[in-house]
């Protein structure tokens, strides 16, 4: 069809307006840079905010340019949450976040106000050997136990909890009658000491037959895909868990004695080990090199614990306190509540020094963040969250070590309190941070506050001298219970009891006559479970893993 002048002259006109859209487009966003923006970005960025990335990008931008951004309270607060977690995922040695960390679990309300609990056990794992550690994924989907034999089992502990597989009636004998149900274990596998290829060429004509390894420590990984095992040797292996279980894929070679326990972090990038030649190594699980050693301890490495997040930091003048064979009559020249006033007016001090005190402060404020800013125990305690660079170290000799990742020398050394005997297989934090509970073998528990001395206990529990050594102890979320294992029974102990209280403590049934290797308490402080065995250094064995339910009184 012919058109006329007028409908060129239109088309034309058309054509140009569309041709010079998008430079008209470009002109208007090097404007709006620096001022508001439009509508239509306006609408960009709602769709952007259904996305986690794109809003983080988005907030940076926010900050670093533009004066509207810094008026929003809202805003502010949200940047510096996200500072916080970017510095916290640096520190943990960057990455994504771990499947811990985006799922917390926190315990209930009424687990945590409760003035004591009903721990009642129901369900029996039984081994063939003692147990000698115990670990879980998050959530409690599978259970992993390492015994004396060399073999790692696992366990479905749903499935275990609700009765799948109940006890014979033989297996029931030996335990309370609350025990009626079975442990259901889906595999096992060898903990195998990795053999050199030149060792392989030894056994070319003959079967080759795997090296065990008794499990003296595991960490698993949140959601079951890999696991590390301390072997006798010293050395370490990362297995797969999921596909082709018990697969050796990495091998961590430092250690030059068994390896007694392990930690992993949260962001699960870096791990801390601990063995029987008196050393300790974090490990670089990105590529399997140990990234430092911490040395110093006087004894074989029993225990590692995180500090929960809102402790105490050891001042100074506590750093510098006397061991107490250097103090006059037992007690110290050192003036302790001279020390504590100078330590409260320093905010408890800085673990870096003068020098570094700037750090220090940010690293309370951080704390304080997390911790919600309870203070006094007027606010429920809630979901322990545990600090990332603080920790202690627990000797067989007794001693106890508190050390930070940040820092080359030790943050604290606690000593053995005169007419204590030098034994010590288990040490745990309290749920606040600012004290450490450390087993005895005379049949007691020593409280440390780090806040005012590390060389003299603040309290010490005594149990019956017919109870043996205290080879476990835990602490629960309330704040004011402790689980103790000693060889004849566990118990919990009410830790705010009135000092004229002739039975402050409460007997768990269940475990009777045997060495406690390890007690866990879920995060959720519904279930526990302790399992026997005296992790190759003195002691019997009930080879048996028992899982408690708990019920706030």
């Amino acid at each position: 069809m012919p058109t006329t002048n007028e409908e060129e002259d239109e088309d034309d006109d058309l054509f140009e307006d569309a041709t010079e859209e998008p430079v008209a487009e470009d002109v208007v966003m090097d404007e709006v840079g620096e001022a508001e923006p439009d509508e239509d970005e306006d609408e960009g960025e709602d769709e952007e905010n259904n996305n986690t990335a794109a809003t983080t990008t988005q907030q940076r931008q926010q900050q670093t340019g533009g004066e509207s951004g810094a008026e929003d309270n809202e805003l502010l607060q949200q940047l510096e949450d996200t500072m916080q977690r970017d510095e916290e995922e640096e520190t943990n040695g960057g990455g994504e976040s771990s499947f811990k960390r985006r799922n917390p679990i926190s315990p209930a309300r009424r687990l945590v106000e409760c003035s004591s609990y009903d721990i009642v056990p129901c369900v029996a794992c039984l081994h063939a050997c003692p147990v000698y550690c115990v670990d879980f994924s998050w959530g409690l989907k599978w259970m992993f136990t390492g015994g004396a034999d060399g073999f790692i089992r696992k366990y479905n502990f749903y499935e275990s909890v609700n009765n799948k597989l109940p006890l014979t009636v033989a297996q029931r004998h030996p335990f309370v009658d609350s025990i009626t149900r079975s442990g259901v274990c889906v595999s096992y596998w060898e903990n195998e000491q990795p053999t050199l290829e030149r060792e392989m060429t030894k056994v070319k004509d003959s079967l080759y037959e795997p090296r065990l390894s008794p499990v003296y420590s595991l960490a698993v990984q949140s959601e079951a895909l890999w696991l590390l095992a301390g072997l006798e040797s010293g050395g370490i292996t990362l297995q797969s868990v999921r596909h082709n279980e018990g697969q050796i894929q990495a091998y961590l070679d430092k250690h030059r004695s068994a390896v007694s326990v392990l930690k992993l972090d949260d962001g699960e990038s870096r791990a801390l080990s601990g063995s029987w030649d008196k050393t300790i190594v974090e490990w670089d699980l990105n590529n399997g090199k140990p990234f430092r050693e911490f040395n110093g301890s006087s004894g074989q490495v029993a225990a590692l614990e995180w500090q929960p997040v809102g402790g105490a930091l050891i001042s100074q003048a506590l750093r510098d306190e006397k061991p107490p064979s250097q103090q006059i009559n037992g007690h110290g020249g050192i003036k302790v509540e001279a020390a504590e006033e100078d330590d409260d007016r320093r905010s408890l001090g800085s673990l870096f020094g003068d020098e570094d005190e700037e750090e220090g402060e940010e690293k309370d404020k951080e704390k304080e963040k997390e911790s919600g800013g309870a203070e006094g125990g007027e606010d429920p305690p809630g979901r322990v969250q545990t600090s990332q660079s603080v920790f202690l170290s627990a000797a067989i000799d007794g001693t106890v070590d508190v050390w930070d990742r940040r820092q080359e020398r030790r943050a604290g050394h606690v000593y053995v309190p005169t007419g204590v005997p030098p034994w010590c297989t288990s040490a745990c934090w309290s749920t606040d941070g600012n004290c450490i509970f450390v087993g005895r073998r005379n049949s007691t528990v020593d409280e440390f506050d780090i806040r005012h001395s590390l060389t003299k206990q603040t309290r010490s529990f005594k149990f019956p001298s017919v109870s043996g050594a205290v080879s476990n102890v835990r602490a629960m979320p309330s704040g004011r219970h402790l689980l103790c294992g000693s060889h004849d029974n566990l118990r919990l102990y009410d830790l705010q009891a009135s000092p004229k209280s002739k039975t402050p403590f409460y007997i768990v049934p269940g475990h009777h006559g045997a060495v406690l290797s390890s007690i866990h308490v879920d995060p959720s402080c519904q279930y526990m479970v302790t399992t026997s065995g005296n992790r190759g250094w003195q002691g019997n064995s009930t080879d048996v893993a028992l899982i408690y339910e708990i019920e706030p009184q």
